[in-house]
């Protein structure tokens, strides 16, 4: 069964279960599902079920339908995809919900297994990459004898300043 949950806020872990056809989502009692903040519009946005799985369409909302952080008028939304609705985010999940297809067949990977919360910048490591480790970014030296030579010219130019101001101000 479809449903989206709320991954933030007051609501965390909040489910709501996707019909069959349209699932209407707003503010408005009468939506299917009904999120009630001041980012949604009455009627926001609607996700539409049919045999080739699911799409998300912006409904002319005053904040906007966002889906992994982009701006959307209407797309094909896949599992775990994160919508946003103004400013309330909802994971699409469930078990008859489509996975993203792999662009390409040497990228693919199982991705099963890595947390929500992990980052992957690159799918394969090459084997003489430099791993960089926290200690490689230590402050390098003379960064601390700088800032009084900088001062020093500060108060050097208000001392020049000063001695302008003052011969002109006794000529």
């Amino acid at each position: 069964m479809a449903y989206l949950v709320l991954t933030a806020g007051e609501g965390n872990g909040q489910k709501f279960d996707i019909k069959d056809g349209v699932t209407r989502i707003g503010r408005r009692a009468e939506n299917d599902v009904v999120l009630v903040y001041p980012s949604i519009s009455g009627t926001h946005a609607e996700l539409v079920r049919s045999v080739d799985g699911f799409e998300l369409r912006d409904l002319g909302s005053t904040n906007g339908t966002r889906l992994n952080g982009n701006r959307i008028q209407n797309i094909r939304v896949y599992r775990n995809d994160i919508f946003s609705f103004g400013d309330v985010s909802v994971m699409l999940d469930g078990d008859d919900v489509p996975t993203a297809p792999q662009s390409n067949e040497n990228d693919a990977m199982d991705v099963s297994s890595i947390p929500r919360t992990t980052v992957i910048l690159h799918p394969r490591i090459p084997e003489n990459a430099r791993v960089i480790t926290p200690s490689d970014f230590k402050k390098t030296h003379g960064s601390r004898t700088l800032w009084p030579f900088f001062l020093g010219l500060v108060i050097l130019a208000v001392l020049v300043a000063l001695v302008i101001f003052v011969r002109g101000f006794f000529s």
